[in-house]
């Protein structure tokens, strides 16, 4: 107790040493009252504020120029490029990757990568074997490889795994352009139609009509799926040689069985008549390999063609 009143008497001898009097102290102010001061700046409003900020970020001004090109270019694209109608937008090529022709190395190819079992590979690659069967005279999988109609650009990997009922398959892994995979389609094509496109075949040194297909047995899985023009049960490729029927296994050799109408002295058939009544409006039931086709409809090329029938 003692030693607290000790220290409270030195603490009063210092506030004795500094102390000031009070005539010494007057008021800085003691008639205007003191407020705060109104701001020279004019007011702004928010959106006014918000375009000073806009203009001092350079990657919104760069994305906004980007936006209003992307703009201009939807609205004004189509009052300038008037070669083409509605009928030019495919629904085969719909929701399809990018493809431009200029930038494939890119990888604007149109291709992707997929899994597919045995029977889907096979149905693939007999795109692009039919492709070069115009003829009748198939190939193997190897020589068709090489063709420019060919969907499967490679084939990555290939491994075992079981299906949902626990049996062992072998799942391939592959890149596909997704433009040739539409491969065959069925059409229905006026008489003249068909003989332009003949005439437009041997000009230009291409294929765009195909052997028709039979309604058989070995058409079994969709009669109406231009793809399966060999023979197959189930989607299972088959061959018919020797008069017994035997199931087919994919390999690089694999040489697929045509099944394709023919006449009584064996000739392809090419069209059947569907209907109609003269050379303009008669109607011809056609296999046309669709990339080839689209080109001969669409392209300028082919549109300013003169045939003489």
């Amino acid at each position: 107790m003692e030693k607290k009143m000790a220290e409270k008497s030195i603490y009063a001898d210092q506030f004795e040493k500094i102390k000031i009097d009070k005539e010494k102290f007057e008021f800085v102010n003691d008639k205007d009252r003191i407020t705060d001061k109104k701001l020279d700046d004019k007011p702004i409003s928010y959106l006014k504020d918000a375009w000073i900020r806009f203009k001092k970020s350079r990657a919104s001004v760069v994305a906004a120029i980007i936006i209003i090109l992307i703009i201009l270019y939807a609205f004004l694209c189509p009052l300038f490029i008037r070669n083409h109608d509605a009928t030019f937008m495919a629904t085969n090529y719909a929701k399809k990757p990018a493809r431009v022709e200029a930038l494939y190395g890119l990888g604007l190819n149109g291709s992707m990568k997929r899994d597919f079992s045995e029977k889907g590979l096979i149905r693939a690659l007999a795109i692009g074997i039919g492709a070069e069967d115009w003829d009748g005279n198939t190939v193997t999988v190897k020589e068709a490889m090489d063709s420019d109609y060919m969907p499967i650009v490679k084939i990555t990997n290939e491994k075992e795994t079981l299906n949902a009922a626990k049996q062992q398959v072998t799942v391939y892994t592959a890149k596909i352009d997704t433009y040739l995979e539409v491969g065959f389609k069925y059409f229905l094509i006026e008489q003249s139609e068909y003989a332009k496109i003949v005439e437009y075949e041997k000009a230009n040194n291409v294929h765009i009509l195909y052997p028709l297909v039979e309604n058989n047995e070995y058409n079994s899985v969709d009669s109406q799926d231009a793809n399966y023009w060999y023979k197959s049960l189930g989607g299972t490729p088959v061959s018919t040689a020797g008069g017994e029927v035997k199931k087919l296994k994919y390999s690089e050799n694999l040489v697929l069985e045509d099944n394709y109408k023919r006449d009584e002295n064996g000739n392809l058939i090419y069209y059947e008549f569907a209907g109609g009544g003269n050379f303009e409006t008669a109607q011809f039931r056609v296999r046309v390999l669709y990339y080839n086709y689209y080109q001969y409809l669409h392209l300028k090329q082919y549109r300013t063609l003169q045939v003489i029938v």
